[in-house]
């Protein structure tokens, strides 16, 4: 069985976040970054695009789908 999530208002394959942080040779915490990168269907990346950043701003709904056995 395959699952599939659809993400409503973006045309892609998936999303990855990253929290990135940089330390010195101590271990403290030097600088730290969000880092969300956007898969399309054809396998091409977008880091930190524009149309991510939109679609977290806007309230999530619960979609309905079919169960698939």
């Amino acid at each position: 069985m395959r699952g599939e999530a659809k993400i409503k208002g973006l045309n892609s394959e998936a999303i990855i976040s990253a929290m990135l942080r940089w330390q010195n040779d101590q271990g403290t915490r030097m600088r730290q970054e969000f880092a969300t990168l956007l898969v399309s269907k054809d396998g091409k990346v977008k880091v930190n695009p524009k149309e991510v950043t939109e679609w977290l701003i806007d309230e999530a709904i619960d979609g309905n789908y079919a169960r698939v056995c």
